[in-house]
């Protein structure tokens, strides 16, 4: 897993350039354990740190 000061803003900026419109794959690993969604919606919000928003719908989880 890349930490936050493994990607520079401009590398950052350079991916999601390339990305946007596709689908993204999100993942956690928390107390509730291992989760992941695929997502079509998301967007840069920072690259400092490299920063995307993306909206969940916990209905769909189940």
């Amino acid at each position: 897993m890349l930490k936050i000061n493994d990607i520079g803003p401009q590398h950052y900026r350079d991916a999601m350039a390339h990305f946007a419109g596709h689908v993204h794959v999100v993942t956690t690993d928390g107390p509730g354990g291992k989760r992941g969604a695929t997502v079509i919606a998301a967007c840069s919000v920072s690259d400092t740190p490299p920063t995307v928003l993306v909206c969940l719908n916990r209905e769909n989880a189940k």
